[in-house]
């Protein structure tokens, strides 16, 4: 529930007409309302009609790992951005059937932000940085899996900066999860994670920016 998906971070698509772009930004903005908010009125939902804490958790974790199996189904194949969600859902759902202390089993769903983070870093390591598939994934006309080398360096700055970003979040959200009661850190949790993941997005968007205006973009 807490591992937040990268999806929301896409980079911008460069050359892209303005109206393509303002209808992708407010595609992007509807998908994480609903992939942020749709788990939080399941665990509320089920929490005020008397349901225990881990029983509303569960639930609210796998009404998350609903458009994980939309966008597989509707991909029609494993590449390895799906591949990555699939991990991350599979490790989230895992860590909340380990488990019936609500309490560990947020923290070990933070934890899952730590192997995101992992993922996104090792990918620089190996030169196949994942904003570079996200990118293609979310804007296949414009993106190549061979770019240039001034774009695939900037992939990899991209993925760095994801993925220091998310080492951050797990350690703000595990400090919340350990200091405020239960019901009042699963919200905390969601919505700091949120705004982390939009600063991130943010960071991101203006380093395409910045390459866009450069000789080499």
């Amino acid at each position: 529930m807490t591992a937040m998906s990268i999806d929301t971070i896409e980079p911008e698509p460069v050359d892209r007409p303005g109206a393509d772009g303002s209808a992708t930004k407010r595609r992007a903005i509807i998908r994480t309302v609903l992939e942020v908010g749709t788990p939080l009125v399941a665990f509320y939902g089920l929490r005020a009609t008397g349901h225990s804490e881990y029983c509303a958790l569960l639930a609210a974790t796998i009404v998350a790992g609903i458009p994980v199996a939309y966008g597989l189904v509707k991909a029609r194949r494993l590449d390895p951005y799906s591949g990555y969600l699939m991990l991350m859902f599979g490790l989230t759902l895992a860590v909340a059937l380990m488990t019936t202390d609500p309490r560990l089993v947020l923290a070990g769903q933070t934890l899952v932000g730590g192997v995101a983070a992992a993922v996104f870093l090792a990918s620089c390591a190996i030169g196949k940085p994942m904003t570079q598939f996200v990118a293609a994934r979310f804007m296949p006309t414009t993106t190549s899996l061979t770019p240039t080398a001034a774009l695939h360096a900037l992939h990899t700055r991209l993925s760095g900066v994801v993925g220091v970003g998310l080492v951050l979040q797990v350690a703000v959200l595990l400090g919340i999860i350990f200091t405020f009661p239960f019901d009042v850190a699963n919200g905390l949790v969601n919505v700091v994670g949120s705004v982390v993941v939009l600063a991130i997005g943010a960071v991101v968007a203006l380093m395409v920016r910045r390459f866009k205006q450069s000789p080499a973009g």
